[in-house]
């Protein structure tokens, strides 16, 4: 997407060499540039797909291999496929991912090297008991007014201040809130902010600008969201902090695995759970310090080596239905026999039986997606589908909220979800900047702001992990074991 038209139209033209491509791209000359597909695609040899964990058992996953299969028949070539991951729970189940019925055709390779020396410490804190009231005066408001743990905040101070690092959260609004608060501290004591931040909610130039500073060789650690637990290039960090328990044993290893990335250098993590103190109001599960439990379970799983296997035989309809639509788009038309045998005999739809497919055609002929031509029996784009297909989100098979720009004398700082807009003369967090909002346009979407002295935390969607049930299983372990 943020390339030029003039290297797309070379890549279309003279394709050579390697591309590096997104699902989302890929799916784009499937609707718009499926005359050059075959000619593009005649010479590919090898599709590499990195961070394999990524896609398993996820929409995304199963998009990029249906796209993947019908571009083999579309182009006409049996390219071989090899798939990387640091993070795999079940390498046979991989295999069947990659190659449908034919697993035995996958070799695995897994590297018997000795691993790196892990330094790993789990800290608990409880919250403080009263905090204070929130302060949005253009004097300044206390960390306290943010929920932010001061106990926590010595701690990555001292872990992380004067070296490269960085910390991750399971939520946007923490990113913000304790960048902000590990930078007020750096004022305090009189040294530079060294704190920046990098989630998705970020404009581009502001995520690249954090990833180019951390490339440098000034002290720096970036407060950051699962947006960097993958191989963006930042060079190398020291250590890893982690605010919270994350949701998976995977995610754990990954982020453990993106410090002591140099010859002899150990890789260092630290993750901090800081947790309410129970009182004689508390409920049960309150005062078993859950978090906490579950940070533990996930470190016992992880030094078991255990990491959860991908679920690979989900039906997923509504990718199913997207690719419906992808199909249609690309040949003009098809019959519902050419659709089954395209994306279920030889398609990443395996699980989804033929009347399955048929009553999903159904529906979709009812909402107006597709419509039947009364002569030849073939499908083709309804309105309602025409339109959507015409609509540049079609791309993407996952949902995306409706969010709002926000902008500070026309530049794009972030975005922020239209569910929890600020009022105007509010103050919020963003990209480790204090603003203060002096406009909003509706129409454009926009939020207009300017530089502010006062904070308070913004608000991003977002909503719990997906917890293997082997994780609460652990947890039960450890609570009522005697270790």
């Amino acid at each position: 997407g943020d390339v030029s038209a003039s290297k797309k139209q070379t890549a279309v033209t003279k394709p050579s060499g390697i591309l590096l491509i997104t699902p989302e791209s890929l799916e784009a000359l499937f609707v718009n540039r499926s005359a050059a597909l075959a000619r593009m695609f005649a010479d590919l040899s090898f599709v590499v797909i990195d961070e394999l964990h990524a896609f398993l058992g996820r929409e995304r996953g199963t998009h990029l291999r249906s796209l993947l299969f019908r571009l083999a028949r579309r182009a006409g070539v049996n390219f071989r496929m090899v798939a990387l991951s640091a993070t795999l729970g079940d390498m046979p189940r991989s295999a069947e991912w990659l190659r449908p019925g034919e697993s035995h055709r996958v070799d695995l390779v897994t590297d018997q090297a000795d691993q790196k020396t892990i330094q790993y410490k789990l800290y608990g804190f409880h919250n403080p008991l009263r905090p204070e009231a929130e302060d949005t005066s253009d004097r300044g408001s206390s960390a306290a007014a943010v929920g932010v743990n001061h106990k926590l905040v010595d701690e990555m101070m001292a872990a992380c201040c004067g070296s490269k690092n960085l910390i991750f959260s399971n939520t946007r609004q923490n990113v913000e809130v304790y960048a902000d608060a590990l930078n007020e501290r750096c004022r305090a004591e009189g040294r530079p902010p060294e704190f920046l931040v990098h989630h998705g909610s970020l404009s581009k130039e502001v995520r690249e600008q954090t990833e180019e500073l951390m490339r440098g060789s000034r002290p720096a650690t970036t407060v950051c969201s699962s947006s960097l637990e993958l191989g963006i290039d930042i060079g190398s960090v020291k250590s890893v902090g982690q605010i919270g328990a994350p949701w998976s044993v995977s995610s754990l290893v990954q982020r453990l695995g993106r410090s002591g990335r140099r010859e002899g250098e150990p890789s260092i993590m630290r993750v901090y759970i800081a947790i309410d103190r129970p009182d004689s109001r508390s409920g049960l599960v309150d005062r078993l310090y859950p978090d906490l439990l579950q940070a533990i379970a996930l470190t016992e799983l992880m030094l078991q080596k255990w990491i959860e296997p991908p679920e690979i035989h989900g039906l997923d309809l509504s990718t199913c239905m997207q690719q419906v639509l992808s199909v249609l788009a690309e040949t003009g038309g098809v019959t519902p026999e050419q659709l089954h045998d395209a994306l279920v005999t030889r398609g990443a739809f395996r699980q989804v039986d033929s009347n399955l497919l048929y009553d999903l055609l159904a529906c979709m002929s009812t909402a107006d997606l597709i419509e039947v031509m009364p002569d030849e029996g073939q499908l083709i784009l309804g309105l309602a589908g025409q339109k959507i297909v015409s609509h540049y989100q079609f791309y993407s098979a996952f949902a995306t909220p409706e969010e709002y720009r926000v902008t500070c004398d026309g530049s794009l700082i972030g975005l922020l979800p239209a569910l929890f807009l600020p009022a105007e003369r509010d103050h919020v967090i963003l990209a480790a900047r204090r603003w203060e909002v002096v406009g909003l346009d509706h129409d454009r979407s926009e939020i207009q702001v300017r530089p502010a002295r006062s904070r308070k935390p913004p608000k991003f969607l977002g909503a719990d992990g997906d917890i293997h049930p082997r994780v609460r299983q652990k947890m039960r372990e450890v609570l009522v074991s005697d270790t």
